[in-house]
Parts: structure tokens; C-alpha cells; sequence
């Protein structure tokens, strides 16, 4: 079961000027923490436009393929970035306000799939080990690795409300950015 979670906020800037710290990647980075996988040109972003790569996990690389499956600038942006184990989508529906933006973000995310390989670092300091701790060893990774399979991170209320925390600190991060240029440009 994915995490999910839905989070809205005000921001005193008219809704072109915060769709633009949602894709482009620079100002993106600089409020989330999260790897843009958006061009560097902001133009190129339209409905269906696709990348793949990949990131690192314990047990190696792993691909990934992300997709934009809502694009009406300033207005609505959606995405969803598809890996091995899961995915994790976003939506942004900004509305102009008497102030300036209401935000609203949906998003979910599974965890990726559980490790089913022993990084080749560890299985060279395993194999270097006596027997008998060799085999304890191994039998430990492989109880781990099985009660991975079944964690549910959802499920889990700390790890639901550290993830909704990270979250409204990237929001009121992406409000107080936006303001502060709004700010300067206004002066």
C-alpha cells in the first residue's frame, strides 16, 4: 500500500510565478529535496513528456522511467515516476486567489521493491569470514531480506507522519522562496 497524503497552501504570488519553482529544475532544487528529473530548459515539458535513468538502491542501480501526465501551465502539473517495486506520482493544482495561489498537491509513493540481492561489498566480506560465522551471517541476511518483503511502510504511523512532515517543510520551504522573490521583484 502506497503512502498518500494531500496538502494545500497559500502563497502570496500569482500562479504563473509559482508553477515555475515546480518545473524548473533549479528552483525545484532549491525547496525539495527531491532528484529533478525535469530538463534544464522548462520548455521542452509538455503533456506525456517522458525521461528514464536510474538511481541507486542497496542491491544496485535501478531503473526508473517518469512521465508528465498533466501539463496546463500555470494551472496543473502531474507526474508520475515509475521504478522497479513501485511508483510515486504528484499532482499540483494552483487556483489565483484575491492573494495570489492555492496550491494543492496530491501524492503517493510505494516503497521500492525490498533488496533481493546482497550488494557484491558485503557478499566479499561474508565469504572472507570462518565458516560457522559465514553461515550465521547468510542466514541472517536472508531472514532480513524476508521480513523485508513484507514491510509495509504505510502501515507504519511514524513513518506516515515523518513523511507528511517532510512534506509541509517542502511546501512552507516553496512559500517562503516564492514570497521572498516576490518581494524583491516588488520593491
Amino acid at each position: 500500500m502506497p503512502l498518500q497524503t494531500t496538502r494545500t497552501i497559500e502563497i502570496g504570488a500569482p500562479p504563473e510565478e509559482v508553477f515555475s519553482w515546480l518545473v524548473e529544475a533549479d528552483k525545484l532544487k532549491a525547496w525539495s529535496d527531491a532528484t529533478s528529473q525535469l530538463p534544464a530548459d522548462s520548455s521542452e515539458l509538455h503533456l506525456g513528456w517522458k525521461t528514464k535513468g536510474s538511481f541507486p538502491a542497496p542491491d544496485g542501480p535501478r531503473a526508473f522511467e517518469f512521465e508528465i501526465t498533466a501539463y496546463a501551465p500555470p494551472h496543473e502539473l502531474a507526474y508520475v515516476d515509475t521504478y522497479a517495486g513501485g511508483k510515486a506520482t504528484a499532482s499540483y493544482r494552483l487556483t489565483e486567489t484575491a492573494d495570489g495561489t492555492h496550491l494543492e498537491t496530491a501524492m503517493s509513493a510505494d516503497t521500492a521493491a525490498a533488496p533481493t540481492a546482497v550488494p557484491d561489498a558485503v557478499k566479499a566480506q561474508i565469504e572472507s569470514l570462518p565458516e560457522g560465522q559465514r553461515q550465521m551471517a547468510e542466514q541472517q541476511i536472508a531472514a532480513a531480506m524476508q521480513q523485508m518483503q513484507g514491510y509495509d511502510a504505510a502501515s507504519n504511523p511514524a513513518v506516515v507522519e515523518a513523511w507528511g512532515a517532510k512534506i509541509d517543510a517542502e511546501l512552507s520551504k516553496l512559500k517562503e522562496l516564492v514570497e521572498l522573490v516576490q518581494k524583491e521583484r516588488s520593491a
